[in-house]
């Protein structure tokens, strides 16, 4: 819950790098999050580190597979990546 409170706040002020951060410590806590993994691939893929989006969003899918949002981000990051 903390963490959470942390991230939003660390998000409103559009600081990635806190942001992802925190969301690690919130994956590491609970694995099963698919949202927090679903977030943290958002936050890679505007930092353009795409090994590491796609890495996150499949670890969502993987818990969530129908988890809609994942899957719309990861068609945008193969669009960006021209896949």
């Amino acid at each position: 819950s903390e963490l959470y409170k942390k991230l939003s706040d660390t998000e409103s002020k559009k600081e990635s790098d806190k942001s992802i951060e925190y969301l690690k410590e919130i994956v590491k806590l609970d694995s099963a999050d698919f949202i927090a993994w679903a977030k943290l691939g958002v936050l890679y893929f505007e930092k353009k580190s795409y090994p590491e989006a796609d890495a996150a969003f499949r670890k969502s899918l993987e818990l969530k597979t129908e988890y809609t949002p994942a899957w719309i981000n990861v068609g945008m990051m193969r669009v960006a990546q021209k896949q």
